[in-house]
């Protein structure tokens, strides 16, 4: 949507700019250049229409995705107990009146929370997105279904802590770590996004058991914290996806450039996208054929911008992606579909980089603590002594090339250096939130 206003916003601006576009380019060679180009991406084997991107339908029976939504809509949200716990800072310390609110929601949601585990039993996640042209106007409605399952999922999962029941606890950040899995299906920016704020319910989670966990070295709740340590290391097919998104949002500068020049979507239009409880605003006398021809030759303009951010997502740390990471292109006024088709994707890369850093965190957390239970509660005097009894291996810190998380047993603390790549030797602000490093806590 961002995109859409900057489109509306600088439409303004080309008034007499008009004249500064090459008077020998035609429209029709402007198409041409854009068809060539998208031609050679798609013998590449990757993605340059809306078509392109429609997935094979999962027949109903197979489908999680039903279930999800039946989950979401037996919530019951109008509840004294749901309304205290949509004022609930999930980072904020628990106490006796937080933890009660957690219980009540999780036993009033006993529904939805059976109907998660029968989503993620079937496997198989299409979200019925109709996928057409223009892609900018698709509706995404159950990726906010989604989110509302999460929390109430999150919710159970520490209250069935502070019940002693840890293996069910475990259990509940699995199926976190599945929906994230679930969000990431289609394949859109935005999905994938959501797919990383579910991903951090289930490490914050984590980390907020961790230091308590009862996981007997026999028992289930020990055989399932293993697991679960295991998977959040598994973050391989998390880079895999954010190209796969980029490729759609790719897919987009195509698309909605052609829907620009062939008359599918105007200013006006897209105004109404916006606010669609406004009325529409006076849009600017243009010359349709200058509108046109700004973006064919814009989207073909953009595409090696497009090129370096698909394969900066391969980096495996930060400081490689900032090295690929390309600058975006200088937009001038009357360039008005590039100011608005451009991704900006620093942020996008940054909140990539913390949920992976945020996985491998919580990992060596929930081994920390199973070895500490096999010890006395003596925490290792180094994370390497976790594997391969605990962990398969130690991760190192995204945030750095190559380097290992940082460890402090006297203090009992875990952290990542974060964007700044900067050790500020475990240091938290004095608010929640941002921090200089990224720190989990080992002991209670």
């Amino acid at each position: 949507m961002n995109r859409i206003t900057a489109i509306l916003a600088v439409f303004a601006l080309l008034g007499s700019s008009q004249c500064s576009l090459a008077a020998d380019a035609s429209l029709d060679e402007a198409r041409n250049v854009l068809q060539a180009d998208m031609a050679a991406i798609h013998a590449a084997g990757e993605p340059t229409t809306v078509d392109d991107l429609k997935q094979p339908a999962v027949p109903d029976t197979a489908n999680g995705v039903l279930e999800i939504r039946s989950a979401y809509d037996s919530i019951d949200t109008s509840t004294a107990a749901y309304n205290r716990f949509t004022r609930i800072d999930p980072l904020d310390p628990l106490n006796p009146d937080t933890l009660q609110t957690l219980r009540e929601v999780t036993a009033e949601n006993a529904t939805a929370l059976d109907l998660v585990g029968a989503a993620l039993a079937k496997g198989e996640f299409d979200w019925q997105f109709k996928l057409a042209s223009p892609l900018i106007t698709v509706p995404l409605p159950d990726l906010a279904k989604l989110r509302g399952v999460a929390i109430v999922v999150r919710a159970s999962a520490v209250a069935a802590h502070h019940e002693d029941n840890d293996d069910l606890a475990l259990q509940r950040i699995g199926q976190l770590l599945g929906l994230s899995r679930t969000a990431d299906q289609s394949q859109i920016l935005i999905s994938h996004l959501v797919a990383l704020g579910i991903g951090r319910h289930a490490t914050d989670a984590a980390d907020q058991i961790a230091p308590t966990l009862k996981a007997p070295t026999t028992s289930p709740a020990r055989k399932r914290a293993l697991e679960l340590a295991a998977a959040l290391l598994d973050d391989k097919s998390i880079q895999q996806k954010l190209r796969l998104a980029l490729m759609t949002e790719r897919v987009n500068v195509f698309d909605l450039a052609f829907a620009i020049a062939e008359d599918r979507i105007s200013a006006a239009d897209l105004d109404q996208i916006i606010n669609p409880s406004q009325a529409p605003r006076p849009q600017p006398n243009l010359d349709p054929s200058i509108v046109k021809r700004i973006a064919l030759e814009d989207a073909h303009q953009l595409l090696p911008y497009y090129h370096d951010l698909i394969a900066a997502a391969s980096a495996p740390d930060w400081p490689m992606l900032r090295s690929k990471l390309p600058n975006p292109p200088v937009a001038a006024p009357d360039r008005y579909f590039r100011s608005a088709a451009m991704l900006s994707a620093d942020k996008i890369f940054e909140a990539q980089y913390r949920h992976i850093a945020g996985r491998r965190l919580a990992a060596i957390a929930l081994g920390t603590r199973c070895f500490a239970l096999d010890n006395g509660g003596k925490l290792p005097r180094k994370i390497g002594d976790l594997a391969p009894k605990y962990l398969s291996s130690i991760p190192t810190d995204p945030f750095t090339a190559g380097k290992p998380m940082n460890y402090d047993p006297d203090q009992g603390i875990l952290y990542s250096v974060g964007p700044d790549g900067k050790d500020d030797g475990g240091k938290e602000s004095g608010a929640p939130r941002p921090q200089p490093d990224i720190v989990v806590r080992l002991r209670p």
